[in-house]
C-alpha cells in the first residue's frame, strides 16, 4: 500500500468533484490527519471521513448540460498539464448559449461552477426528462431545458447542440422525431435514435 502524503491528497483532491461510494462529492478540506472534509450534491450536507486508499473514483462520464436556474449551461472537460482526479475549475469550461436566462445569465452559471448543485449530480448520471417534458419545461420557465447531456430546447423553439443552434420544433413537438434540424445538422438525428449518451465515457467529450 503507498502511504501518500497529505499534500498529494491536496493536490489530487483539494477542490475537486469526485465520487464516494458512487455518489458525487465535493472535496472542501483534507487536514494534517487526513480528515477530508466534503460537501455531497445528493443530501446537500457537510460531511467528513477519514482518507483511505481508493476511496474515492473519479466520474466517468463527462458533465455536458446542466438544468439549472430555470435554463442550461454546457460544461465539458478541458485538457490541462496539472492532474486533478476529480472535476474541478482548472479542468472544467462552464458555457452559457443564446438562450433565455430567467434567473439570469451570470447567477444561473454561478451555481453550475460551484460544482456543488444537485443539478450536477443529475448530469453525471445521464438523468434527464423525455423531450416532450423538457419542452414543457423550457416553455413554462420562459427559459430552456435539456433532454440529453448534448441536447437542449429553449422557449423559442430551438434546438441546441452543445453551443450549437442546429434546428427547430413547432408547439406541438411531443418527441425528438419532431425535430427539424438544420441542413448541416440532419446527421445529429443519429446520436438521439440510437440513445447515444448511454454510453458515452469522459473520454468521448
Amino acid at each position: 500500500m503507498v502511504d501518500v502524503s497529505v499534500d498529494d491528497l491536496i493536490q489530487l483532491y483539494l477542490n475537486t468533484l469526485v465520487l464516494y461510494k458512487n455518489k458525487p462529492i465535493f472535496v472542501d478540506g483534507i487536514g494534517k490527519t487526513k480528515k477530508v472534509t466534503y460537501f455531497d450534491l445528493s443530501t446537500q450536507r457537510n460531511m467528513v471521513v477519514d482518507y483511505k486508499e481508493g476511496i474515492f473514483k473519479a466520474p466517468t462520464r463527462r458533465i455536458g448540460f446542466i438544468n439549472i436556474g430555470k435554463s442550461v449551461v454546457y460544461s465539458y472537460r478541458n485538457p490541462v498539464r496539472r492532474y486533478k482526479i476529480g472535476y474541478s475549475h482548472e479542468n472544467l469550461k462552464f458555457l452559457t448559449i443564446e438562450v433565455s436566462y430567467p434567473e439570469s445569465r451570470s447567477i444561473t452559471k454561478e451555481r453550475a461552477m460551484s460544482l456543488k448543485s444537485p443539478e450536477i449530480r443529475d448530469s453525471i448520471f445521464n438523468s434527464y426528462p423525455s423531450f416532450e417534458t423538457a419542452f414543457m419545461l423550457a416553455k413554462e420557465f420562459n427559459g430552456a431545458y435539456a433532454f440529453d447531456k448534448q441536447f437542449a430546447v429553449c422557449c423559442r423553439n430551438r434546438v441546441w447542440y452543445k453551443t450549437d443552434l442546429v434546428g427547430t420544433v413547432n408547439d406541438s413537438a411531443k418527441t425528438i422525431y419532431d425535430i427539424v434540424f438544420d441542413k448541416e445538422y440532419a446527421h445529429l438525428t443519429l446520436l438521439l435514435d440510437n440513445n447515444y449518451e448511454k454510453a458515452t465515457s469522459i473520454s468521448r467529450i
